[in-house]
């Protein structure tokens, strides 16, 4: 499925007409007619509509037996991160054990932060 068709489908289900989204979007009616007849969109637009779709950018990637392939565009330049392949899992699992580690860290963070300031609050109680 192309971008466009995937952009009739959330308009549908979120009862909008094309000429809605495009005042949500900010665009002419004309601009988001042709959007949906193409098979890529630029990134900004594609920010947008995620927004306003309250989907992630991964909804738009096109998905086959291959892996994952970006069909997103950028100033006509395609961008993004190709094709992932079964090494591809590996490296997002990597990077999500990496998220989950910073987030771990920024939590303990957080708890050491919250124990200084009841002692603040403790010792100015104290004072009083």
């Amino acid at each position: 499925m192309n971008i466009g068709l995937k952009i009739k489908e959330l308009a549908g289900e979120k009862n909008l007409t094309l000429a809605d989204l495009a005042k949500r979007l900010g665009k002419t009616k004309q601009a988001v007619y042709e959007m949906v007849e193409k098979e890529d969109v630029n990134t900004s637009i594609l920010k947008k509509l995620c927004s306003e779709f309250n989907v992630p950018i991964s909804y738009f990637f096109e998905c086959d037996e291959t892996g994952v392939q970006v069909i997103a565009h950028h100033n006509s330049q395609a961008v993004g991160i190709g094709n992932i392949t079964q090494s591809g899992d590996q490296t997002e699992i990597s990077l999500l054990k990496e998220r989950i580690k910073h987030l771990e860290e920024l939590l303990a963070e957080k708890e050491r932060l919250i124990h200084v300031y009841e002692k603040m609050c403790e010792s100015q109680e104290k004072a009083k």
